[in-house]
């Protein structure tokens, strides 16, 4: 269930996430930023642009970890939601094997790699290295 926050509350669960990327494991971190963006209104462009930046800056600070989560651990669902952010991964990194591993997983979830268009989206992130 959403549980859509106020934009004071949205920053401060953020910067929770965020001063937590120190301590946590990536893949908790990944999760919470899932979670996060789940709960965010799409209308909400100010928690949705905060969200966007801090997840981009994350994934590509650790792209090496992304890669392998993506490949080992993704869910269907995280895959769906980590698509909105392939373009400024790709962008920010430059990374082949994250290209790589966006195609892999895509093959593994056919469904919503179809229902999301996200081929498209992957040729996208693709042109941007």
């Amino acid at each position: 269930m959403k549980k859509y926050v106020d934009d004071e509350t949205f920053q401060k669960m953020l910067e929770k996430i965020m001063k937590d990327e120190r301590t946590v494991s990536f893949n908790e971190i990944f999760k919470k930023y899932i979670e996060l963006r789940e709960n965010i209104f799409d209308e909400n462009d100010f928690q949705y642009n905060l969200y966007k930046d801090a997840f981009t800056n994350y994934l590509s600070s650790k792209i090496d970890y992304a890669i392998s989560y993506i490949k080992d651990s993704c869910t269907a669902s995280e895959f769906s939601w980590l698509s909105e952010i392939f373009d400024d991964v790709a962008e920010k990194t430059h990374s082949l094997d994250f290209i790589n591993a966006l195609e892999g997983i895509a093959k593994k979830y056919p469904e919503e790699t179809a229902e999301y268009n996200l081929l498209e989206s992957i040729a996208s992130a693709k042109a941007l290295i």
